[in-house]
């Protein structure tokens, strides 16, 4: 996916019937504009920087297609955020889908202060990434190499 979403702030606490939160929208590599939703079950609002008015465009809700792809990027961020500390938060890269990987009671930190530990780490993040996943905590960068 093209888009990415920087400074995300998620507020569960005026969350009601949506997930309201604020980011900025970037496209490969791109500030092209501003989404945020208040929580109360509307859309998202799109702010479009100067000249992304039409980049910006791309991303605005339509609900005659299953496609929303900042919403995507929100559970994803949301799913990150809540795992990473204990687990390895993965994305298939055929489906898009992300799943979680518990480390064996060791938390990420706890693999990052231990050489062995870390070392195990590497492994398993190299396994999944040449299975198709990718690793998307951002907690540690692990060195994967691609075949």
């Amino acid at each position: 996916m093209d888009l990415e979403l920087r400074k995300v702030k998620i507020h569960d606490d005026m969350s009601e019937e949506t997930t309201c939160f604020s980011a900025e929208l970037w496209e490969k590599g791109v500030h092209i504009g501003y989404a945020k939703n208040e929580g109360r079950g509307g859309c998202n609002d799109i702010t479009p920087t100067k000249g992304n008015e039409k980049a910006a465009a791309k991303y605005e809700e339509d609900f005659t297609k299953d496609d929303y792809p900042i919403e995507t990027l929100l559970d994803e961020w949301d799913t990150v955020t809540r795992n990473q500390a204990k687990k390895l938060v993965l994305r298939e890269e055929s489906t898009g889908k992300v799943f979680t990987l518990p480390l064996g009671g060791h938390s990420i930190s706890k693999c990052k202060g231990n050489p062995k530990l870390l070392t195990q780490l590497i492994n398993i993040a190299q396994k999944q990434h040449d299975q198709g996943f990718t690793v998307i905590n951002r907690n540690v960068i692990l060195p994967i190499k691609n075949k």
